[in-house]
């Protein structure tokens, strides 16, 4: 059984063009992608990965800086960027992907902490101890400060100049092809899995379901093909429940969902879903990920199904950067 916890670049083609580097911090993998600009959209030019260690997560959440310093740093040693690159950190978790929806009534400021309580179903408390960001015409992104703060600091003890800091479930809508009309998308992460609501592209609402506790079975699988039944069943369930609610708030009959993530190739997950989903609902795994960019990388037939799918965030993180979108959680 090949080790497949770690993407080593041996697809890096040169660029003298501005490059736009993505970091994916999940709680399996912590996966870059580097996009640079091409006369047709961004180019795909370098990506890798490396497993994140073992303790970094807790809770679903980033919550070690060194051991997440180590990781961070060996996924950028395998990836190796170009220098000077801008970059989007991608961040897994409940704790930072907890709701987008349209702004309330009147446009409240940063400080109007009653009115954003009562809009995003949060109290005052909840209001004052997450950081918030609020985009027009798009809706508000929490995170809660200890922990961007957290990964600020690592960043930069690590010396990686950071543009943003983003949901995992924003940045992996943004790695996806154009997708006019609504669809839906599933991160499928181990210890969680985020669904995302979109309409054309633009994510509407984001959930997570956490607590699942399956980022060692998913990390062992990787690295030598064991297969827990029992993770895939609990990976499985929670995916069909997002999906539901997807389906549920969808103003179309019919429905695509595309699925993504670390472990949206576990064995039984996509069988699974696609076991409770009715006849009109269209699951799809994000496999060619790299071919509506017209560039040089390109994945091969097997590594289509096993790269394609965790490529995702990291790659949507890179372009959100090469499209100029710099909104970030300060922490």
């Amino acid at each position: 059984m090949t080790d497949t916890s770690v993407i080593d670049n041996d697809h890096t083609v040169p660029t003298t063009d501005t490059t736009h580097v993505g970091i994916a911090i999940g709680p399996v993998t912590i996966t870059v992608a580097e996009v640079s600009h091409g006369p047709h959209g961004p180019l795909l030019t370098r990506f890798g990965a490396a497993p994140t260690p073992v303790g970094a997560f807790s809770g679903g959440h980033p919550a070690d800086a060194d051991m997440l310093g180590r990781g961070i740093a060996a996924a950028m040693m395998f990836t190796n960027p170009t220098p000077g690159s801008t970059v989007h950190v991608a961040v897994s978790g409940p704790a930072v992907s907890r709701t987008v929806k349209p702004e309330p009534t009147g446009n409240p400021t940063r400080d109007d902490r009653a009115t954003k309580a009562a809009h995003y179903g949060l109290n005052e408390r909840q209001i004052a101890a997450y950081d918030t960001k609020l985009q027009p015409g798009k809706g508000m992104t929490i995170g809660p400060k200890p922990v961007i703060g957290m990964i600020r600091e690592v960043l930069a003890s690590g010396n990686i100049p950071t543009t943003a800091i983003i949901p995992a479930g924003i940045a992996a809508a943004a790695g996806l092809p154009p997708t006019p009309g609504t669809c839906g998308l599933l991160v499928v992460e181990g210890d969680s899995v985020t669904g995302t609501i979109l309409a054309d592209n633009d994510p509407l609402i984001v959930r997570t379901i956490d607590g699942l506790g399956r980022a060692d079975a998913v990390r062992t699988w990787l690295r030598d093909g064991r297969i827990d039944t029992s993770a895939a069943s609990s990976m499985a369930k929670a995916s069909e429940d997002l999906a539901r609610r997807i389906i549920g708030i969808s103003p179309v009959p019919g429905q695509r969902i595309y699925v993504a993530g670390d472990a949206a190739t576990y064995p039984g997950v996509i069988d699974g879903l696609n076991a409770a989903m009715p006849d009109n609902v269209s699951i799809q795994l994000v496999e060619g990920v790299a071919d509506h960019i017209a560039g040089p990388v390109a994945l091969t037939d097997d590594e289509r199904a096993t790269v394609g799918p965790r490529l995702l965030t990291a790659l949507g993180a890179a372009r959100l950067g090469a499209s100029g979108n710099n909104a970030t959680l300060r922490g």
